[in-house]
């Protein structure tokens, strides 16, 4: 009995500490990514900065399948492509920033 006492308060320990940390966590995380590129900030921020052109040059977009709806301006700020494929699942990509010619930033 004294075995399995011990053993509870073990896991009644590890579960509270497990506890503990997680409550102590932010609750939203970033996740930020860089590379250099062989090219002009101005050459490569035009395709960037246009989801419509994303196929072109996108690793993530080469299933023809994938079902793709655009909405919001052409280009930049509020441009944005809701994707739809059996297998990768829905999403939504949206520019939210953009300052050229070296920054977009966007909301998967």
């Amino acid at each position: 009995m004294d075995i399995v006492l011990i053993v509870l308060a073990f896991l009644a320990g590890v579960v509270a500490t497990v506890l503990f940390i997680a409550a102590r966590k932010p609750r939203t995380s970033t996740i930020q990514r860089s590379t250099s590129i062989a090219a002009t900030p101005s050459a490569i921020f035009p395709l960037i900065n246009d989801l419509r052109a994303h196929r072109s040059w996108s690793p993530f977009d080469t299933d023809p399948n994938i079902q793709r709806t655009y909405s919001g301006p052409a280009k930049g700020p509020g441009s944005a492509l809701e994707f739809s494929e059996r297998k990768a699942g829905t999403g939504r990509l949206e520019i939210t920033d953009a300052a050229q010619p070296s920054q977009v930033t966007m909301r998967l």
